[in-house]
């Protein structure tokens, strides 16, 4: 009997150090609480209920934290017990012996309660774990946990393009070395929310965003022959005529790789693997391009410098030309205010029939606001007063079709593109695609970059797109008709 109650003394004393200490008791009841509350919000969402935009962070992150936290807390409550028993000198001062033995039916009551909740405890964190591997990984996590924050990205994100592939897709992409990169990025940018300490507006990922081949490349093939492909851009109507809309068509030079003669063509010729373009820029934001380098397939490279510009920053490094540098807001993309009223006529949302409607709009959702409720009111009075202004019988008899089109104005123009409190304005975001702004293209198209030789890097605009007749258009159309006709054919054979 004595035998067995020396070799009993470790677990007794283990038991009653949990039990006599306040962390013991507050890691248990911490741990049992926690591992019920996870087990209720995981069923919640297999049943598809929802308690709000933070249910994941609670289910995946919070409430383990809290478990694992209560379990290390109640080995650590009878470890501080004995030592404080110690220190009194009590009968618990000395140390008991760790000994396993089974033969002993305490101890097979013992360690095999402590192995069944060791198995029950495990699967529930390697269930929670798993699930919430997929939710810091999901497209809500990155726009609506953070919402204050990224409001504007992932509100952008829903009109775009993209808005079926999730962030990760292209923010991270596949391998192991890029998820560690982005969850300690992660980490550092959720201490700047917390601590309210991060840059207004966000700035664009340039430095570390992961190259295009590894992620735009999945699922786009630059070197796919694309030939030519007929893009029509339509512009409201500046008079008040609302059927005189604008229309400027395209005949875009995508190219690619010819597969009959394997060289490539067009647009897409910078991004092939038979020539290397690489750059380096003055600024952070790759708007001032010095130097241009263009290697061939035989090695021979030729470098083309604009001299004007400012001497490059030390230990600026070459960067290859990749799809971003001209796609550079393919999902997070922000409307020009001409671009956002021309939609908004154009699609009818807006009336075209309110005189000078295109005019009154432009003036009045680029004026500079503190904020929303000072923008909404401030679009209102100012639409109300261009047309006092310019025309009092008709802002007399029309109040009311006013203040509708100043709704629609602020709700679907300026609210969607301007965010006051995070310093983004109709400026900040803009697209290095064509002309939308003084750089794009110009930024190295410019008869500025010069190479030792003489030779320079021009503005041959033919050499990517080409300006169509209203029946070029017409012909191009049915060209592109007939394509997809035979195609849809081909395909059904």
């Amino acid at each position: 009997m004595k035998s067995e109650t020396r070799k009993e003394g470790f677990m007794s004393s283990f038991a009653r150090g949990v039990f006599s200490s306040r962390l013991g008791l507050l890691g248990a009841g911490v741990t049992t609480i926690s591992a019920v509350l996870i087990i209720v919000t995981l069923a919640m969402a297999l049943m598809g209920i929802e308690f709000g935009a933070y249910q994941g962070l609670v289910t995946y992150l919070l409430l383990p934290a809290f478990f694992v936290g209560g379990l290390a807390c109640i080995p650590l409550g009878s470890w501080l017990s004995w030592r404080a028993a110690r220190k009194r000198g009590g009968d618990d001062a000395a140390p008991h012996p760790f000994v396993i033995d089974l033969s002993l039916p305490a101890h097979r009551r013992f360690w095999g309660s402590v192995a069944v909740l060791s198995v029950i405890n495990l699967v529930l964190l390697l269930s929670v774990s798993y699930q919430g591997y997929h939710y810091t990984e999901s497209t809500e996590f990155c726009g609506k946990l953070c919402h204050s924050v990224m409001e504007p990205e992932y509100a952008a994100y829903l009109r775009s393009p993209h808005a079926r592939v999730d962030c990760v897709e292209c923010h991270i992409g596949s391998g192991a070395s890029w998820f560690v990169k982005s969850k300690l990025s992660g980490l550092r940018q959720v201490w700047g929310m917390l601590a309210n300490d991060f840059s207004r507006p966000i700035p664009t990922p340039i430095d570390n965003l992961r190259p295009a081949r590894d992620t735009c490349e999945q699922c786009h093939w630059p070197e796919l022959f694309h030939g030519n492909r007929l893009k029509a851009f339509e512009k409201a109507a500046d008079d008040d005529k609302p059927t005189d809309s604008k229309v400027t068509a395209l005949l875009l030079h995508v190219g690619g790789r010819d597969n009959r003669s394997g060289e490539y063509h067009g647009i897409h010729w910078h991004v092939s693997r038979d020539n290397l373009l690489e750059y380096r820029a003055v600024d952070r934001a790759r708007q001032q391009i010095r130097e241009i380098r263009v290697t061939g397939t035989i090695g021979k490279s030729e470098t083309f410098v604009r001299e004007d510009l400012p001497p490059l920053p030390a230990g600026a490094e070459w960067r290859s030309l990749d799809c971003i540098d001209c796609h550079n807001r393919p999902t997070h993309i922000f409307e020009t205010p001409e671009e956002a009223v021309d939609r908004l006529i154009l699609k009818g949302i807006l009336p075209a029939a309110l005189p000078s409607i295109r005019s009154a709009g432009l003036a009045a959702i680029k004026a500079g606001y503190p904020d929303r409720e000072s923008a909404q009111k401030g679009i209102h009075a100012a639409l109300l007063a261009y047309y006092k202004e310019n025309n009092p019988d008709f802002a007399a008899a029309s109040a009311s079709a006013i203040e509708k089109a100043a709704d629609v104005l602020f709700s679907q123009a300026y609210a969607l593109n301007v965010y006051e409190r995070l310093n983004i304005d109709w400026n900040t975001y803009v697209s290095q695609l064509g002309h939308r702004n003084e750089n794009g293209c110009f930024r190295c198209h410019d008869d500025e970059h010069k190479s030792k030789d003489g030779g320079s890097i021009g503005q041959d605009c033919e050499s990517c797109h080409s300006i169509l007749t209203e029946d070029e258009r017409r012909s191009e159309m049915n060209a592109d008709l007939k394509s997809y006709l035979f195609l849809e054919t081909e395909t059904e054979e």
